[in-house]
């Protein structure tokens, strides 16, 4: 994983500062954590790993980023390939839920 990010079809939300939304057209998931939002917002794909995790080490420790990004990857592969739907909010569902923190 050279310069990681999501693919074109996936939106990448933040919700302000300590929520981040991964979504297709299918299902939402809402992960909760800085360090999320953090990372989520630095995998624009041009970026070697190692930079993001560089550039994340003052506010976030490497060992914490990489389980950030392990726990991501995890979803975005189960969302991309539309697997485990049953773990899987509707969009409209954390539209909703997130409107009403």
């Amino acid at each position: 994983m050279r310069a990681p990010r999501f693919t074109p079809h996936l939106r990448i939300l933040r919700h302000g500062l300590d929520r981040l939304v991964l979504s297709s057209d299918q299902a939402s998931f809402v992960f909760h954590g800085r360090v999320f939002v953090r990372l989520g917002t630095q995998l624009d794909g041009i970026t070697p790993l190692d930079e993001i995790i560089r550039r994340l080490a003052p506010r976030v420790p490497p060992g914490d980023a990489y389980a950030a990004l392990a726990e991501l990857w995890a979803t975005y592969s189960r969302l991309n390939s539309g697997k485990d739907r049953r773990t899987c909010a509707s969009p409209s569902t954390v539209f909703h839920q997130l409107t009403r923190a």
